[in-house]
């Protein structure tokens, strides 16, 4: 997959060191050993060095004309016997433009060769030595009367998995609960799922706390699987707990540790290295204008953030008044400003800008970011105020 550079995928200038004679270093995730080969993987880029455990020969693995989502997405690695396979699935805070995001898996085999399979909208769960299996998007259901015990009998939160294998073909399993995570065993198929909806705790404050349940069952051989499983009726070898939990709660990932991460000298150059940067997003201009908009509407009410109950209204943070928002630039530079009285600063205003789009002009306005602002003013962890500029301190 990948090629010579082209015009299109050129370093953005935002992506790039910015003093002169700076190397352009790969900025790696946890490495991940796989037969030998020490995988590591790009926190941004679409490359990974490759660094054989032995020799401590190093060669990279490029896919930067892969059909990544419109939007950032969360990363997430698993390892597979043959190679790694790399997740690219909805990153948290983009309600506002549910249609921007795609799943995209990449796997890089042992020897650098890359293929990637895109799944549109569904939610990847896992891996084996054939393909990557994916699910509906989604979460457990929430019962806000479910104290814990048995389920009634007919109660189900049916799933459909699909595996992709590296040939395109694909392999279908029905399961009758929710499920988490798919992975291998020794050449079976193991299934993590929610046997129950979350466990709901009322607290003495009118809250409600959930405790996800789950279990992993070995539904069969990796290369047959089972076309339904009926976990209600005992289908499948139910896993120990203990014996799983270690691999399940380590957010859900099979992440091999890396056994020698001495061979890996880091920092890795990637000067001279071809495809390290991802293509253009195909952003359509109803996009872009949507993307801005969204960041207008969700830092337009900062005097008037939170509605009570009570039809009283509170700024996003204490002492805030006088907010206002901009955008600044044209895509992929595009910036929303927001500007706004505080008492940290009180002889001007304090002021955030925020980028809008990543370096290959993806979405990445966060729902979330006027909360981010509010965390950063509660814990007054702001500049001095000494380096305010023309009565603005940039926060």
């Amino acid at each position: 997959m990948s090629g010579a550079a082209s015009q299109r995928d050129m370093p953005d200038q935002r992506d790039m060191p910015d003093q002169p004679g700076m190397f352009d270093l790969l900025d790696p995730l946890a490495p991940v050993s796989i037969g030998g080969i020490l995988f590591l993987v790009d926190r941004r880029r679409p490359v990974a060095a490759l660094v054989d455990e032995t020799t401590g020969d190093l060669r990279f693995a490029t896919w930067h004309d892969a059909p990544l989502s419109k939007a950032t997405t969360d990363i997430r690695l698993l390892a597979s016997d043959g190679g790694l396979w790399i997740g690219y699935h909805d990153a948290d805070g983009l309600a506002y433009q549910p249609d921007a995001l795609t799943s995209l898996a990449v796997r890089i085999s042992l020897d650098g060769e890359t293929i990637a399979l895109p799944l549109g909208e569904r939610r990847i769960t896992g891996c084996d030595s054939i393909g990557v299996w994916s699910a509906e998007p989604g979460a457990p259901t929430i019962d806000d009367t479910y104290r814990g015990g048995p389920v009634a009998s007919d109660w189900s939160e049916p799933t459909t998995l699909v595996r992709v294998r590296l040939d395109g073909a694909t392999d279908s399993v029905e399961v009758d609960r929710f499920v988490y995570e798919v992975y291998e065993t020794a050449g079976r198929l193991v299934v993590a799922y929610a046997p129950t909806p979350p466990i709901a705790t009322p607290s003495d404050f009118g809250s409600v706390g959930y405790s996800y349940q789950w279990e992993a069952r070995d539904v069969g051989s990796v290369a047959d699987p089972p076309r339904k499983v009926a976990t209600a009726v005992g289908d499948g070898a139910l896993l120990d707990r203990s014996a799983t939990t270690a691999r399940f709660e380590a957010a859900g990932q099979r992440v091999a540790r890396a056994g020698s991460p001495a061979r890996a000298a880091l920092p890795i150059s990637l000067s001279g290295v071809t495809g390290t940067r991802w293509l253009r997003a195909p952003l359509t201009h109803d996009d872009i204008v949507a993307t801005e908009q969204a960041a207008l509407r969700i830092f337009s009410d900062l005097d008037t953030y939170w509605h009570g109950e009570d039809g009283t209204v509170r700024a996003l943070s204490r002492g805030l008044s006088e907010g206002s928002a901009r955008i600044e630039g044209a895509w992929p530079d595009s910036r929303v400003v927001v500007r706004f009285r505080h008492p940290h600063y009180r002889e001007g205003l304090l002021e955030r800008g925020l980028q809008l789009f990543d370096a290959a002009g993806r979405i990445q306005l966060s729902d979330y970011a006027p909360i981010h602002l509010m965390e950063d003013l509660g814990t007054r962890e702001l500049p001095p105020v000494t380096e305010a500029v023309d009565g603005i301190l940039r926060v």
